[in-house]
């Protein structure tokens, strides 16, 4: 075995006040001869599988200026068939560090603006956001035939009531939300059936799904 290629993002967070915590976690996801990744900061890339020379790049600028928990992306995820023509037949779909959903066509790079609201969906809406740099998508989303599937990551130990760590489908043609979940129960009679009084359940947040997800069919 020898080295084919190596290639280098060159995207050191320059500028991010929090750039020192950085780690690069993505594992690229290859389709049609293309690799496709993420850099810590959501720059979203898109490389020649078989040599290393870069296609596309779309920096998803995330606000440099917050105080992040986590600098990270674990990578992005793929729907759609990039064989297909036409603009955003297949879309590359990120989370980023600043709690935002973004759709890419998958053969530019660009974003598709028929998704959510050009191409982008604020994650933050919703959740009783507390403090801004601490709600945030480090890990791809799952995709099950036309839904693009979310969860968060939530930075602990700064209070008991935090955001809620809610997972949500979206539409991957449109960015419409279609169902949500909360891990902790809010309503009843189901609240009551786990144990979760009233205060608890009004109080508690994140309940967070970070990691990579899967799905049951």
């Amino acid at each position: 075995l020898e080295v084919a290629w190596t290639y280098q993002t060159g995207d050191m967070g320059e500028g991010f006040r929090t750039a020192g915590k950085a780690a690069f976690e993505a594992t690229p996801i290859l389709a049609a001869g293309r690799l496709y990744f993420s850099t810590p900061f959501n720059t979203i890339i898109a490389i020649d599988a078989a040599t290393g020379a870069e296609i596309w790049r779309h920096d998803a600028r995330p606000d440099p200026t917050l105080r992040y928990s986590e600098v990270t992306s674990r990578g992005v995820a793929l729907w759609g068939d990039p064989a297909m023509p036409g603009v955003c037949a297949a879309r590359i779909f990120a989370g980023t560090i600043d709690g935002r959903l973004i759709a890419l066509d998958a053969a530019t790079g660009k974003l598709c603006a028929d998704f959510g609201k050009e191409g982008q969906i604020d994650l933050t809406e919703g959740v009783r956001l507390r403090d801004r740099g601490d709600y945030q998508t480090t890990s791809p989303p799952a995709i099950f035939e036309d839904l693009v599937i979310v969860g968060s990551a939530i930075g602990d130990n700064r209070a008991i009531d935090l955001e809620f760590g809610i997972v949500r489908a979206y539409d991957t043609r449109s960015g419409k939300l279609i169902w949500s979940f909360d891990p902790i129960p809010r309503t009843e009679p189901e609240a009551s059936r786990l144990g979760w009084s009233e205060e608890a359940r009004a109080q508690t947040g994140a309940g967070n799904v970070w990691s990579i997800m899967s799905v049951d069919p």
